[in-house]
């Protein structure tokens, strides 16, 4: 099984802790509990690759983020995309200042020579951030109606940007395409690894440096 690459926009405590909280929820409800078997963090996926040489998406992150200031974020509505998997995300309001970011990392990328598929051109690209996965079906009204009730909107900055090693679920043979596992524009990956990130806090430590860390488990899931 061979790995892709992922760059992902990661929150600041707050933020990231009402996530968690609906990840919680639909848990204790055995509703769905995959992001948190998976060891995953609350992230938006801003581009996804299976063809792609590490080392210039890192070259391009340090660059990129020493340009870049804490993002204010607003996650305002509860959605599904189509499909038979069933997930549910929260959707940020799509402001000019998160549509501008994206559009500019996918310039600085384009500047090194790497390609970006169409779900992830600005003119495609749906931000989201996923909150359940293969949620039964039976249940999903059940599911919407407990996100509901997180009372939207809720507020808060993306601070770190980083890159994800991702497992490749299935190649095809005969096209020579590797493919992940995806639902429209949402990008479902069975394991995660440490992730190199990079923080966009001006007055942080680690602002234009990689650094480490360890995704936080369940029990450890913040409420």
């Amino acid at each position: 099984m061979s790995q892709g690459y992922a760059i992902e926009l990661y929150f600041d405590p707050a933020l990231e802790n009402q996530v968690l909280k609906a990840w919680n929820v639909l848990a204790r409800r055995q509703i769905s509990t995959q992001l948190i078997e998976i060891e995953s963090r609350p992230h938006i996926t801003l581009y996804s690759s299976a063809y792609v040489e590490p080392t210039k998406l890192e070259s391009v992150l340090r660059t990129f983020a020493s340009k870049q200031e804490p993002l204010a974020m607003t996650f305002s509505t509860v959605g599904s995309p189509p499909g038979d998997n069933n997930v549910l995300f929260l959707s940020p309001t799509p402001s000019h200042s998160l549509l501008q970011f994206h559009s500019q990392l996918c310039d600085a990328l384009k500047r090194e020579g790497v390609e970006i598929s169409e779900e992830y051109r600005p003119e495609s690209w749906i931000p989201c951030c996923a909150v359940a996965q293969e949620v039964p079906k039976a249940r999903m009204g059940e599911a919407f109606c407990l996100l509901r009730d997180l009372k939207l909107p809720v507020n808060g900055y993306a601070v770190d940007i980083g890159i994800r090693v991702c497992l490749l679920l299935k190649q095809d043979q005969f096209k020579g395409e590797a493919l992940f596992f995806t639902v429209k524009q949402f990008h479902l990956f069975l394991s995660l690894v440490p992730v190199h990130v990079l923080s966009l806090k001006q007055n942080s430590p680690n602002f234009g440096s990689f650094m480490f860390f360890d995704v936080m488990p369940y029990s450890c899931l913040k409420v």
